[in-house]
């Protein structure tokens, strides 16, 4: 059985290259997820699709202000 989603939102950086991704601050991956998440209230979730991101440092907040799990 095939699993459907439905995007809501979405929106980048409009970085080019994936090898600058690693270069944004820590906070860049929050702030901006944080913003599309916001910005379309029926969302059940949040995707942040690049492993070069430095997003760890940064989930556990976001999913207290996005209301995820304590």
């Amino acid at each position: 059985m095939a699993v459907t989603y439905k995007v809501l939102r979405s929106e980048g950086l409009g970085i080019e290259l994936n090898s600058e991704l690693s270069n944004q601050p820590e906070e860049a991956s929050y702030k901006i997820a944080k913003k599309v998440y916001f910005s379309a209230p029926d969302a059940d979730g949040i995707f942040i699709p690049c492993n070069r991101w430095p997003t760890t440092t940064r989930i556990s907040l976001l999913e207290k202000e996005t209301a995820g799990p304590p």
